[in-house]
């Protein structure tokens, strides 16, 4: 029994250590983060630190596999909901947004995967993964007529992303604004501008044949 309780306290720590590491790198980026900054946090000593994370490195890894984690469950539900992929567009971008404005861990997550992409590593990068997945969503949205093909697929990845990452925009915050209710009202409006219309359809289709 001792050990067992022994083992939740551990995991307990771990978690607030997780949170406390969250909160350092999502306002100060990797560079700027220490771990007396992270331990400071808590209350704890960077020798007790290093009995959960060997590292700095070890802290960025476990919060971006904490989002990575979070972001393969996300898709795996949206996947196994049946809806349409416009459908499961929508709800991979309520869900992305809605855990960006209130998940410190995912926040964290991003800021340092956009580290690393901007230093040049693309490896197993999880806003390529999110990219990629919202790219196949577009064109199979695409082909089912969800969406216009005169929109690129990458265009309008790129400006779910945007919207996405716009939650956490300090002017929402300091106009009173729900960043929840705002994307809803917005991603509405993009839903209904992104959906393909006969007449535009047949204008791109065309183009299209004229520039061919």
């Amino acid at each position: 029994m001792a050990k067992v309780v022994k083992q939740e306290r551990a995991r307990r720590t771990r978690q607030h250590v997780l949170d406390a590491a969250a909160l350092e790198f999502a306002a100060h980026g990797y560079a700027h983060t220490t771990l007396n900054a992270v331990a400071d946090r808590i209350g704890m000593t960077k020798g007790a630190l290093y009995g959960h994370f060997a590292s700095k490195d070890d802290l960025a890894d476990a919060l971006v596999e904490s989002g990575r984690e979070f972001w393969q469950s996300a898709a795996a539900k949206a996947e196994a909901s049946g809806d349409s992929p416009m459908t499961r567009l929508g709800t991979v971008v309520r869900t992305l947004a809605r855990e960006l404005h209130e998940g410190i861990r995912l926040r964290a997550a991003f800021r340092l995967v956009e580290e690393r992409l901007l230093a040049g590593d693309r490896q197993e990068n999880l806003l390529l993964d999110i990219q990629g997945h919202m790219t196949d969503l577009v064109e199979l949205a695409r082909r089912e007529g969800e969406i216009n093909p005169c929109c690129p697929a990458s265009d309008v990845v790129e400006l779910l992303l945007a919207l996405v990452s716009a939650v956490q925009s300090a002017t929402l915050s300091a106009a009173g604004i729900s960043p929840v209710e705002w994307l809803e009202k917005i991603w509405n409006t993009l839903r209904e501008v992104l959906h393909t219309e006969r007449r535009a359809v047949a204008t791109c289709t065309a183009s299209d044949s004229a520039r061919t």
